[in-house]
């Protein structure tokens, strides 16, 4: 019936079809062709001529369609590999302008960057950098260079694309020592036409200043300082005279037993080369500043007499290192006692449980005084934030995920305190590990504890699971469009609805769409392809199919909305055959699971479809599998993957248990005729077993598991309340909502029951909801962040619905005038009902999990105080239930 030609890489042009044949552009990488007779005429044909741009290396992929005996479209596929000679790029040296510039000139050291203008991208290799005198030192480079072949003499830098970039650039900042006059020479490499190397040259001629006076220890008087004698650890600083401007280079710092603890340096100083019996010291400046200096605090444990010496480092006439020498000797207290783990205590508490940010506090129990003399605090997953001290407490050494907890007398106090509070954020679940250290026979040893937490996600629906609607529900169409959606995903009080469209809701909007409750809206210019997948990760929007720009962002196959801007993920995922895309996104606390058809990471990694992205690409999954990926989950700690891959031993459906991919069973899930149609495509979790859709015909050789059934951990299981018996139908999405489940998918039945679209399961028995539409892609819940009612919403191919009482509106939580404060709560909060009209009505409050803690009937009250002292803190929703009017949903949080 027709062929369909795409290419894996470049793009098509100059497409001519010929006589009788018709050529439809489906994308830069895709087109179809077409006979006007309706079939393909036999014999042999040339239906068509095209060129390929923009690659050297690709395949193009024929694909001839047609119907077989069971009236399903087949294909015959037909690749071929081509290699196309590369654009030699014309370079030389009039496309270039260098300048050397001086940027200081102190005495003895001046220092240097250039700048260059380039004309001719894809055209120089490398940068060669050259002093014919004296060292280089300092060298910085700008974002994305790299420096090779260091020497004190010269350097190289390249570019992380392989060549320099065009335009006006900046490439580094160096400083030249131990030289007055000098020439620095900047080369530009490049390869010609004929394939030979080429360099273009720039020589500057720079004076820079002699050393004001040459360096030696009489310009220098240091003192070592005892600050305090605590048994087992004793701490010091040093101070020194130093009478000469840009001349000590560095400090080193070491003991000859013992360890060094609790280093802190001066501000402008940066310490450097720290082992456990020495440090280094420099300065921002370059060289250690003139005048009286106290460059460090320091501490020392584990030792009794010790020494302690400092060295000043300096270059003198003839441009040799020298050193000045201070030593002192100590003796510090024994520790009072044996330090142990055997009567330490601690905890973690979670203070708060904000969605997307919760918030701890540590409280210890130190049982021996001079013995702990720091602590660790140490998260799995997030980002730390809010790290407070207690008095006298003090923090070193934060990054994102760590941080030390120290004490102004050199050890953690004797009995119980609270160090420390914090707070995570973007990630769920996650562990806290702190370690609190002491010394045990002069070596450092430390007791461990761990503990881990669950988070409420960030504006995710499993914040909206259910609604309250005292009469019937029926379906409304919020957005009709010619196309599909294939997945929804509630984010940052947005519905975000993706698939494959450019008309949405009667506007311009390609392929993803966001619902605010009232009116849709596009993110910026969307996606310039098919989304098939989204997922919420570290308070990140995902967004996975076949597509190469985001708004203005170049990609591949992935990008990333933050709520205002796309960002690229790790150059994405290419290389595969055909087209490469991501079909399947999982949030998990060690990173985002990311599968599809792909053979290559955007940093280069070859894999085989799945992959896991956490601020950078790692492949944990082994030698991941030779087939598309549809679906992921988690179940029992193993991670699953399904799609259609009918080939032994996995059979459409695998599991990677830590270690290596293994078949749930014997057979595993068989397709309809092997037909690589949809096969596994979704799953969720229901009752401690995980639930397979797809389109498929059974589990193993279990009976009634037609497209839809359940996984133990050890047995397939058909659902008691039927599957889907029609051959050509399929699931495609689970849900809770009210605590029930709710299936979606293409089919008329399920079951014994008549349903299109959407079923529900209760009591063992399927139900239909009036869907409207019989092919449903995706169900998503959805309340605005309580500003509407939380209503189940569906969406597929041409439309996106939502499931609400049949006596409200889209808006009927905003037409009813109340209010609740304060929010944030403390002890009470005031129910303002007088403009809302209700009469008769109920007070319900409900925790995130839907579980009622409080309930009241009340006649006729406009202004009501309710006690709320004694609920957790956390996130709960309030329900206005009027029998006849109808009720109103709006969420609150408890605070401390």
């Amino acid at each position: 019936t027709k062929i369909g030609v795409t290419v894996s890489s470049g793009s098509f042009s100059n497409i001519v079809s010929a006589l009788g044949y018709t050529a439809t552009v489906n994308s830069s990488s895709s087109f179809t062709i077409t006979h006007t007779s309706g079939h393909l005429p036999i014999g042999n044909i040339s239906p068509a001529t095209f060129c390929v741009i923009g690659a050297t290396l690709y395949t193009i992929t024929m694909q001839y369609f047609y119907i077989d005996q069971n009236g399903i479209e087949q294909r015959c596929v037909f690749p071929q590999v081509f290699e196309c000679p590369k654009i030699i790029p014309k370079c030389s040296c009039d496309s270039l302008i260098t300048e050397i510039n001086q940027l200081s000139s102190n005495p003895g050291v001046c220092c240097h960057n250039f700048t260059s203008q380039i004309g001719t991208s894809n055209c120089f290799t490398k940068i060669a950098v050259s002093v014919n005198s004296g060292s280089f030192v300092n060298i910085q480079t700008a974002i994305n260079y790299f420096v090779s072949n260091q020497s004190n003499n010269s350097f190289n830098l390249t570019h992380i694309s392989g060549h320099i970039p065009s335009g006006n650039i900046t490439p580094a900042n160096f400083c030249v020592t131990g030289a007055t006059i000098y020439t620095i020479t900047i080369q530009y490499y490049y390869i010609d036409q004929n394939g030979i190397e080429q360099r273009c040259i720039k020589t500057e001629l720079f004076d820079c200043p002699k050393p004001v006076a040459y360096c030696n220890c009489d310009s220098l008087t240091t003192t070592i300082n005892n600050l305090n004698n605590n048994p087992g650890l004793c701490c010091y600083n040093f101070t020194s005279n130093v009478k000469s401007a840009n001349c000590f280079t560095k400090i080193a710092v070491s003991v000859n037993s013992g360890t060094f603890v609790n280093t802190l340096a001066a501000i402008g100083f940066t310490i450097g080369n720290q082992s456990n019996n020495s440090f280094s010291l420099t300065h921002s400046s370059g060289h250690i500043p003139s005048g009286n200096i106290t460059p460090a605090n320091l501490c020392v444990s584990g030792a009794t007499v010790y020494t302690i010496t400092i060295q000043y480092y300096y270059l003198d006439q003839n441009g040799i290192e020298q050193r000045c020498i201070k030593s002192a000797t100590f003796d510090c207290p024994p520790p009072n006692q044996a330090c142990n783990c055997d009567s330490i205590k601690t905890n973690i508490t979670q203070t708060s449980t904000n969605p997307g940010i919760c918030c701890h506090a540590i409280q210890s129990f130190i049982p021996k005084p001079n013995c702990m003399f720091a602590m660790s605090v140490q998260i799995s997953a997030g980002t730390l934030s809010n790290v407070i001290p207690a008095t006298n407490f003090t923090i070193g050494n934060l990054t994102n995920t760590h941080f030390n907890v120290g004490h102004t007398s050199g050890f953690l106090p004797l009995g119980n305190s609270q160090p420390v509070t914090f707070c995570v954020s973007g990630a769920t679940i996650y562990s806290i590990t702190i370690k609190y250290f002491y010394f045990n026979v002069g070596k450092l040893d430390s007791c461990v504890f761990s503990k881990s937490f669950d988070c409420p996600e960030l504006d995710t629906s499993k914040l909206c699971d259910h609604g309250l609607c005292l009469g019937a529900r029926a379906w409304q169409n919020i957005s009709s469009f010619p196309g599909i959606v294939y997945d929804m995903k509630t984010y940052k009080c947005k519905l975000y609805a993706a698939g494959q469209f450019t008309t949405f809701a009667n506007q311009s909007i390609n392929n993803i769409a966001q619902w605010n409750g009232t009116n849709w809206a596009p993110l910026s210019s969307g996606v310039n392809g098919i989304v098939r997948t989204l997922a919420v990760h570290n308070g990140l929007l995902y967004v996975g199919g076949h597509f190469t720009m985001a708004g203005n962002v170049a990609v591949n196959n992935l990008a990333a909305w933050d709520g205002s801007n796309w960002f690229d993920v790790g150059g994405g995922v290419t290389n595969t055959n055909p087209a490469p895309a991501v079909l399947a996104l999982l949030s998990t606390s060690n990173g985002l699971v990311v599968a599809g058809q792909f053979g290559q990471l955007g940093n280069n990694t070859i894999v085989n479809n799945i992959a896991m992205w956490n601020g950078s690409w790692t492949t944990p999954y082994g030698q991941g599998l030779p087939y598309p990926i549809n679906m992921l989950n988690v179940y029992m700690n193993d991670l699953y993957a399904g799609g259609a891959f009918f080939n032994a031993p996995y059979n459409n459906i695998s599991r990677w248990n830590g270690s290596s991919w293994n078949a749930l069973s014997p057979n595993g899930i068989t397709l309809i005729n092997n037909v690589l149609y949809n096969g596994v495509n979704s799953s969720y979790v229901w009752n401690s077993e995980l639930l397979i859709g797809g389109h498929f015909r059974k589990a193993e050789n279990i009976l009634n598991t037609q497209h839809i059934v359940r996984w133990n951990g050890a047995n397939w299981l058909s659902m008691i309340e039927g599957d889907v018996q029609d051959s050509i139908a399929a699931i495609n999405d689970f849900i809770k909502y009210n605590g029930e489940l709710f299936v979606g998918g293409e089919y008329n039945q399920i079951g014994n029951t008549s349903a299109l679209g959407v079923a529900r399961s209760s009591n063992s028995n399927w139900f239909t909801v009036g869907h409207n539409n019989k092919l449903c892609k995706a169900l998503e819940t959805y309340d605005s962040c309580g500003a509407i009612s939380c209503d189940l919403y569906s969406a597929g191919e041409g439309f996106v619905s939502r499931w609400v009482c049949v006596t409200s509106t889209l808006n009927s939580d905003r037409a009813i005038n109340w209010n609740i404060y304060p929010n944030p709560a403390n002890n009470e909060i005031t129910v303002d009902l007088k403009e809302s009209g209700f009469k008769n009505f109920q007070l319900v409050i409900k925790d995130i999990q839907g579980q009622v803690v409080y309930s009241k009937i009340y006649l006729d009250d406009s202004l009501i105080q309710l006690d709320v002292s004694g609920l957790s803190e956390g996130i709960y929703f309030l329900e206005v239930v009027d029998y006849k009017k109808g009720s109103a949903q709006k969420k609150f949080v408890k605070s401390r």
